[in-house]
């Protein structure tokens, strides 16, 4: 790879002197950026370097490959850039930048390595840069996953308009299934399919992150199913099936708002959050949420609703012919459970896996709101 020559910021003249023609930018790029506050510094002495980033890690080169750092700089730029999560370092800018809202688009994630690697191989590359499963999987806000065309668009699965394509489409159905199970038990994983054309799959994307970013309302439409207990080894051996315990403690609970926090995980290691719910009809309500660190999570606890108990549930995250279904075990309940799925459309058909015996429909039933199950089973 060689180092990119830095382009002049305005052009040159092409006769005489070849002098600087200001106004006129060099790239489309300069000139987009022209209006841009800059701040300007000189470097008086220095070294070529090139930070690559492969999607999750941070390698520091010289201008050429062959090219060496001395010692003492790489230490220097490992010190000041090494975080164990590279990540973090478009975190860190971010929280740098004076906006209010800093979206951070990652096109692979830490998770997707699960998909390439064995059980063990997996928890030995986790281990490696400190984190635990659920820290891996669910420090990303949102999850989208775009279904390759090779499930569903498959004339359109072709390495003549995609040269990055090596896979027949049995071995990308395959990987894609397995990127799914990998992300198996987020809290907000969407799954793009391709039953619409590519243009308004990309639309569907957008509006899905749009939708998550709160530039529009955020309204979750919500059905929720009564089903027989199922068989819990049953439920393990599915191969999109992740348990995820929950603790909730509720702050504020009226018939149209409820406002909890929540810790969500699995061995220990847990995500925190505070949720604000506010129904706006029988399948519809607007819903706000952000991550707590563990000192605002122990500040809220103290600010819980005397009145109600602290609700624990086992939640069984299923991904089944490109929907993601959340099962929740009650350990007060010994032979039903619900099951709860957020659609687009309150028409939108719900198809149920295999193993899962629904007894009716409950969506916007009061009695069971978790608040009212756990009134009712809970002293």
């Amino acid at each position: 790879m060689e180092y990119i020559k830095i382009p002049n910021i305005f052009k040159r003249e092409t006769y005489g002197k070849n002098k600087l023609i200001e106004g006129e930018y060099s790239t489309p790029e300069l000139e987009y950026l022209s209006k841009a506050m800059w701040e300007f510094t000189e470097k008086i002495d220095g070294t070529n370097i090139r930070v690559i980033w492969d999607g999750y890690r941070v390698d520091f080169k010289g201008r050429t490959d062959k090219a060496q750092i001395p010692a003492h700089l790489l230490n220097k730029l490992e010190e000041l850039f090494g975080g164990e999560t590279k990540e973090e370092l478009f975190e860190q800018a971010a929280r740098t930048m004076p906006k209010e809202k800093i979206l951070i688009v990652c096109d692979r994630g830490f998770m997707d390595n699960k998909a390439y690697m064995t059980e063990e191989e997996f928890r030995e590359a986790a281990v490696s840069v400190g984190l635990t499963l659920v820290q891996a999987r669910d420090r990303y806000d949102a999850v989208f996953h775009l279904v390759t065309a090779a499930n569903g668009a498959e004339k359109f699965y072709s390495s003549e308009n995609n040269a990055a394509r090596y896979e027949t489409p049995e071995e990308a159905r395959d990987l894609d299934n397995r990127l799914i199970r990998a992300w198996t038990g987020h809290p907000y994983l969407k799954i793009i399919d391709n039953s619409t054309g590519f243009e308004e799959k990309i639309k569907r994307l957008v509006n899905e992150i749009i939708m998550f970013l709160g530039e529009q309302e955020r309204v979750e439409i919500e059905k929720k199913y009564l089903v027989k207990k199922p068989d819990i080894s049953l439920l393990q051996q599915m191969p999109a099936c992740r348990k995820v315990d929950i603790i909730q403690t509720y702050l504020k609970l009226t018939e149209d708002e409820t406002v909890r926090i929540r810790q969500r995980g699995e061995n220990g290691s847990y995500i925190m959050t505070e949720t604000v719910k506010k129904r706006i009809s029988k399948t519809r309500r607007l819903e706000t949420e952000r991550r707590l660190s563990e000192d605002e999570y122990l500040r809220l606890l103290e600010t819980a609703d005397p009145n109600m108990p602290v609700l624990h549930k086992t939640r069984y995250c299923i991904v089944y012919d490109r929907q993601y279904f959340d099962l929740d075990v009650y350990p007060f309940w010994d032979d039903q459970a619900i099951v709860s799925i957020d659609v687009t459309r309150e028409d939108e058909e719900v198809r149920f896996p295999a193993g899962l015996e629904v007894i009716r429909e409950i969506t916007g039933e009061k009695e069971f709101r978790n608040s009212e199950i756990l009134l009712k089973n809970v002293k």
